[in-house]
Order: structure tokens, then C-alpha cells, then sequence
């Protein structure tokens, strides 16, 4: 038989399987071999056609004769359970249903205080979803897939691998690094050099190495109320206490941080989950507290790239004359959730600590991810995407402001977010339970979330209305089932 011949024959068979059959003492050795065997089969942990390991593995896995080894599979032969094919291995024919299995006993192992008192998170309910209207989340069927798959395929090899391990690895590949400042200064406007940029494997990532690098429990760390609760519950699990600062019209408010503060979180570009945007006034009055307070800021530029309305506005790193501002963003929100790839950028007296921390936590993106992002925003691909999905998200977005303001608009007020990819539609009566009416939308095939269960204080109802992921065509029908469960009593 050529080699080719016996590729194609060995990717036809069933894969051996690494079989555990723990052995206790030196007696009935085969015994105990067919009886874990036999169990795993009736248990429903061994299928139909699975190949096991041949007597000779085995034997030698559990350091036993073949023949030992042989008696058991002999008996399990004997019962209809496995079958044999000469010149090809044992394979499992019984198809029992599935066992209930007994119960282990109760662990006695709790978790710590702290994870008791933080906001369970809930996600989308229903496992039938026929229309996406989660928020924030880019549309993965826009996604360049041949052009990823390329670039990915160039830089996985031997070559790229080695790399990982080679210098300047922590801060993620030089290549890289380097795309992403200059995508920063020509997009944004943001001055920053190569090393001060550090590769995470998303937003949240970067969020936790710049608090753990530039706070110590017990420190006080301001976020906007209403804001993301999922932040505030990572600043709460370093041992940080999160106080809420107010949000206007215009943003959060710089005058009501209160003394003591050390950091502010916010997101200026666009308000979570409210959608406003922080006016240059309030970014200005925000920098001087920084200055004055000896404060630091950490700047989520979530959604700055899909802008709809009116002209973007200067993020706060390049308004910051003082060097007190921290950058994170992330290409996961352009592109697809899974891409996986963040940054942070920062000043250059925290490099290393911020690499010894992202060691720590975890050391990178994949290798050849990393680089296969670095050629996509380096060659122009990135700001190609940006620029055609900002076309196809203004349309989906007036189109979903539209549906919901004839079909939902007795029962909401519908804020035309002018950046990013979802609408707030906030209920106009505040007995109406967000949370009850996401559940009833997600039997229906609807997974949209609830306003409360984004925010602190839960203060807030509604429902966050994402457009990213829903095409144009589908809107009209997805709202109509939002209002059946709206009105279902």
C-alpha cells in the first residue's frame, strides 16, 4: 500500500482513544479491566465505534501482560459489547443510553466572600436563537475570512512559532506593536511609540493589567453610573472599591468624583450602556481633575471606530498633555468576538511592570494571530473593514430606530446612540421588569439584553437593542417579537 493509499485509509478509521483504567492492588487484574471498561460503556462514556487501544498499548499503559489484557477484552467480546476487526483493532458496538451516574459526595469547598456579593451574570438565555440583537457585537459573517485565513496560514510555521519564546515577546511581536501605533495616530490621533503599546488578549485584559499595575487594594476607582456592572465587578474582585460617579447628557460629571479617588474608568467615546458621548467640555474638566487630583484615567475606547452622527471627537490619551492617561482597545469589537486581540497602551514608566504583569496573567494572544493581525491593520485591511461595516451598521441602526420607534414606541423611549453598535430603548414604565421581558424575547428567539442587568444599581430599564449582528431585512420581524414580549402579561 502507497503512503498515500494508507493516509487516506488511517483518517478513515476512528481515532484509538487514551483509555484511564485504574488498577487497584495485584489481583484479578483483568477483572478489574473489564469491569471499568464495561462501565464506561454502559455509562455512555464509550460510543458506538469507538476504537479502543490495542492489547499491546494498554498492556503497556498499565504495566500488565497482553494477555491480561486480551482475557478482558475477551469477555467484553463475549457480552456484544466490542467487536474485533483483523488487522484494524477493537471497537465499541453497544449504543446504551446514557446512565444517570451517582452523585459524587458533596464538596466541602467554598468560594470567597467576595464572589458572593457580585452580580451573577446572565447570558443569553435559550439555546434557539433566531435573532441576535445582543449588544456591542460586530457582525461575524462580515468578517474577511479568506483574507485571515491567509495571513494565518503565512505565520504558522516553525519559524513564526520559535518566535513566541523570542525577545520582545511579552509585550506582544514588535510587528504588531508597531501596526498598532500608527493605526492609533492616523485613526485617532494618539501619539504613541511601539513600546508603548502592550498586546492583551482583549479589552478586559488590558483593564485588569493597568489596575493591577497602578492600584493596590483598598484604592478607590470611579466609573460612570449608569456604567458597565462586568468592570466594576473586575475592579471589585482586585480589592479595589468601585464608587459610582454620575453621568449627564454630556458624560460623566468630573466635579462629582469624589477625594480620594485614585482612578477613573470611563468611555468616552461611547457611554455603556446608555450611548452617550462624552462632550469635549467634560474631557477637558475630566483631564484637569486628573492633573489636579494626581489621578489616573483609563480610557476604553469601546465603539470609537463606528461613529454615525456628527464628527468623532479627540480621545482623552490625545488631549492629555500630563501623561495620565491609559488607552485600551481592542480589535475583537471590529472584527469578531473570537479574534481575541486587545491592547493597552501606556507610558513608558510602566512598561515593565505591565509586561511582568501580562506575564503573570498570561503570557499572549496565540503567535500566528498575533501576526496575522499585525499584516491585516499594517496593509490596510483593518481600516478597509472599518470603513464598509460603518456603511452597513448606519443603515442597520436607523433601521432598528425606526422599527423600534413605530412598534415599541408606546412602551419605550428609543435614544439614538450616535456612536456604536446598539440603541438604548428605555422602558416609560418603571414597573416593567427588563429582565422578565429578555426572558420571555428568548423563548420567542430574540436574545436581546436588559438594560438593569448591565448597569450598578439596576436603577435604569430597558432594553439594549443590537443592530451589529442583525441583518437590515431581519429588523422589522425581530422587533415585533420584542413587543409580543413587551405585552405578554
Amino acid at each position: 500500500m502507497s503512503d498515500h493509499s494508507r493516509s487516506r485509509w488511517d483518517r478513515s478509521l476512528p481515532r484509538r482513544i487514551n483509555l484511564h483504567v485504574p488498577l487497584a492492588g495485584a489481583r484479578d487484574l483483568s477483572g478489574q479491566i473489564h469491569r471499568r471498561i464495561r462501565q464506561a460503556i454502559l455509562d455512555g462514556l464509550l460510543e458506538h465505534g469507538q476504537l479502543l487501544p490495542s492489547t499491546r498499548d494498554l498492556a503497556g499503559q498499565l504495566c500488565v501482560s497482553r494477555t491480561t489484557v486480551g482475557t478482558a477484552y475477551d469477555r467484553l467480546l463475549a457480552e456484544g459489547l466490542v467487536k474485533g476487526r483483523v488487522g484494524v483493532g477493537t471497537f465499541v458496538t453497544a449504543s446504551p443510553a446514557r446512565r444517570s451516574r451517582t452523585a459524587p459526595p458533596p464538596s466541602p469547598l467554598r468560594p470567597a466572600r467576595l464572589w458572593a456579593t457580585l452580580p451573577t451574570s446572565r447570558g443569553p438565555a435559550g439555546t434557539d436563537v433566531r435573532f441576535d440583537l445582543r449588544p456591542a457585537r460586530p457582525d461575524p459573517w462580515q468578517f474577511p475570512f479568506a483574507t485571515w485565513r491567509s495571513e494565518l496560514s503565512r505565520h504558522t510555521n516553525a519559524d513564526t512559532l520559535r518566535s513566541a519564546d523570542g525577545p520582545g515577546g511579552v509585550g506582544g511581536p514588535a510587528a504588531l506593536r508597531s501596526a498598532l501605533a500608527r493605526h492609533l495616530g492616523v485613526v485617532h490621533g494618539i501619539d504613541a511609540e511601539a513600546e508603548d503599546v502592550v498586546v492583551t488578549t482583549g479589552s478586559r485584559q488590558a483593564v485588569e493589567l493597568a489596575a493591577r499595575v497602578l492600584l493596590e487594594p483598598g484604592d478607590l476607582v470611579a466609573v460612570e453610573e449608569p456604567g458597565h456592572r462586568d468592570v466594576a465587578a473586575l475592579f471589585t474582585s482586585l480589592g479595589l472599591r468601585v464608587v459610582p460617579v454620575p453621568a449627564d447628557g454630556d458624560g460623566l460629571v468630573a466635579d462629582a468624583i469624589p477625594p480620594g479617588v485614585r482612578c477613573v474608568y470611563t468611555r468616552p467615546a461611547r457611554h455603556f450602556p446608555l450611548g452617550l458621548t462624552m462632550s469635549d467640555g467634560h474631557r477637558r474638566a475630566l483631564l484637569d481633575w486628573a492633573a489636579r487630583a494626581g489621578g489616573v484615567i483609563v480610557e476604553d475606547g469601546h465603539d470609537g471606530e463606528f461613529r454615525h452622527v456628527g464628527r468623532p471627537l479627540d480621545p482623552l490619551r490625545a488631549l492629555d498633555p500630563s501623561g495620565r492617561v491609559l488607552y485600551v482597545g481592542s480589535l475583537s469589537r471590529l472584527l469578531r468576538p473570537d479574534v481575541r486581540v486587545g491592547y493597552l497602551v501606556a507610558p513608558a514608566p510602566l512598561h515593565d511592570a505591565l509586561h511582568k504583569a501580562r506575564r503573570v496573567l498570561d503570557p499572549s494572544p496565540p503567535t500566528p494571530v498575533q501576526l496575522a493581525a499585525a499584516a491585516f491593520v499594517r496593509d490596510g485591511q483593518l481600516s478597509r473593514h472599518v470603513r464598509r461595516m460603518r456603511a452597513v451598521y448606519a443603515q442597520r441602526r436607523e433601521r432598528m430606530i425606526g422599527a423600534a420607534t413605530r412598534r415599541l414606541g408606546e412602551h419605550v423611549v428609543v435614544h439614538p446612540a450616535p456612536a456604536g453598535l446598539d440603541v438604548p430603548a428605555l422602558f416609560r414604565d418603571p414597573r416593567l421588569d427588563d429582565v422578565e421581558v429578555a426572558r420571555r424575547a428568548a423563548t420567542a428567539g430574540v436574545s436581546v439584553a436588559a438594560i438593569s442587568d448591565l448597569t450598578l444599581t439596576g436603577r435604569y430599564r430597558g432594553l439594549l437593542l443590537g443592530f451589529g449582528a442583525l441583518p437590515a431585512d431581519r429588523v422589522d420581524e425581530a422587533v415585533t417579537l420584542l413587543r409580543l414580549a413587551v405585552e405578554t402579561p
